[in-house]
């Protein structure tokens, strides 16, 4: 089977798989998602024929763009967008790699009931909860981002540490190898994850500005480019030589980090409560990665006009990357 996918000038990502003669379309419209059943063959007598009326525009050298600009107009008429992008899927139809969401649809779905998901949640909510016993105390305002004390000090740990549990389950499930992790191993997910590219900021404090706590993390200084961390790094070897450290800043950094990772993992709709899910935030992600078609994850586009998701792959085994 051959399977693309595609991006329009309006921005909708969709999805082109062609299997002898059968070709299915699959457009990701947000309210109104599209799943259309294509015969090949008109395609070819359209291309061959004599017709005045004129399909999307397509600049992409690639052949089958423009029998993807034909179907669309199928679907859409002379309103039809043109074609901007297309790539062939960087896996099999219906095949993802453990622990990441590119944004493909359906994939939330596919795992938001799974245990790790609520497990994970839970433990967020947990940390969202002790910090804002801390803003009980602590006025959450720019003014205020360099205090600390015992409760920073003690909820920057234990958000530090399940960042570093959920980076070690993308690592170990997706097949990468260590007999003992550290950031030198941790930064790998960074490419994988596209996390320097989130920025949250705090729903009911957006005064703080907002946070990209892996905005500046670098293969060469895994720990030195997440202040945060190396913060807690700091005050956990030497609590009273660093506890400075330790600051409220530090602190909603390593939650926000949590919050980012969570995302990435199982997507933008996870804390979209009540309209996607159950769950919810006391974060807004204020900024998404960019990713290429020749990047995301096609489902399986099915007969019944459903689509799937079947199986996994390990990214570290498995990536041309």
């Amino acid at each position: 089977m051959e399977s693309y996918v595609f991006k329009t000038s309006c921005g909708t990502i969709g999805y082109f798989q062609k299997n002898e003669n059968a070709c299915r379309l699959y457009l990701d419209e947000e309210f109104w998602p599209r799943n259309k059943l294509f015969n090949w063959e008109s395609w070819i007598q359209y291309s061959t024929g004599d017709y005045s009326r004129s399909l999307p525009k397509t600049t992409l050298t690639d052949p089958v763009s423009s029998a993807v600009s034909y179907f669309v107009w199928q679907c859409d008429g002379e309103s039809s967008p043109d074609i901007v992008e297309l790539e062939k899927s960087i896996l099999p139809p219906g095949i993802r790699y453990k622990r990441m969401n590119r944004g493909s649809p359906y994939l939330f779905e596919a795992t938001r009931k799974d245990h790790a998901t609520i497990d994970e949640v839970r433990s967020f909510n947990n940390l969202v909860s002790a910090m804002n016993d801390v803003f009980n105390v602590i006025e959450p305002d720019k003014i205020n981002e360099f205090a600390y004390g015992h409760r920073t000090r003690e909820l920057l740990t234990i958000a530090c540490t399940e960042v570093e549990y959920l980076l070690l389950q993308i690592l170990k499930e997706n097949g990468y190898a260590s007999s003992r992790f550290t950031t030198n191993d941790y930064v790998k997910t960074l490419p994988a994850l596209k996390l320097n590219e989130y920025s949250v900021e705090l729903k009911m404090h957006p005064s703080m500005g907002t946070f990209s706590p892996f905005s500046d993390w670098t293969a060469d200084k895994p720990t030195e480019s997440l202040p945060w961390y190396s913060s807690y790094n700091a005050a956990k070897h030497d609590r009273g030589g660093n506890f400075h450290r330790a600051t409220l800043g530090a602190t909603i950094n390593a939650i926000a980090a949590v919050h980012i990772l969570l995302e990435a993992q199982y997507g933008q709709r996870l804390f979209e409560k009540p309209l996607y899910s159950e769950y919810e935030s006391c974060f807004q992600t204020k900024k998404y990665p960019a990713w290429g078609t020749g990047e995301i994850f096609s489902p399986l586009i099915e007969n019944d006009e459903k689509i799937s998701w079947v199986d996994t792959r390990d990214f570290f085994t498995t990536s041309p990357a």
